[in-house]
Parts: C-alpha cells; structure tokens; sequence
C-alpha cells in the first residue's frame, strides 16, 4: 500500500515538474520562430526544434537534481 502511494506522488511530482519546465523553451521557441520569420522570411524548424529539447531536458535535469534535496531537508 505505502509503494503505491509513493509511486502516485512521484507521478504526481513529475507531471509537475514537467509541466513546469516546458513553459520556458515553448516560449522561447515560439518567440525565436516569429522573429526569424519576421527578420529573415525563413524558418530553420530543425534549429528551433533542438534547440527546444535541449533547453528542455536541461531544466528538466536541474529540476530533479533539486527534488532529493527536498525530501532530505524535510526528513
């Protein structure tokens, strides 16, 4: 009972932690795009496209470096 509990949390604490990551790199992507097209009349996609997964997997990391931080300071 307490595993599944736990493993509700961490889905939880993920979905979150996904959640908010993601708002920053769409931005970005989004404004980068608009102002490419605006300034250049062309759109390099794939640029946009990694340069949106690599900033999300990078936010996603130091998001959940922090979190075993957290629930040590709370024990």
């Amino acid at each position: 009972m307490d595993n599944k509990i736990c493993r509700e949390n961490l889905n939880e604490v993920g979905d979150v932690m996904f959640k908010q990551s993601i708002k920053f790199p769409l931005i970005y992507v989004v404004v980068l795009t608009v102002w490419e097209f605006i300034a250049n009349k062309e759109v390099n996609w794939m640029d946009n496209i990694m340069a949106f997964f690599i900033m999300l997997l990078i936010i996603l990391l130091f998001k959940w470096a922090d979190i075993p931080y957290k629930w040590n300071k709370d024990k």
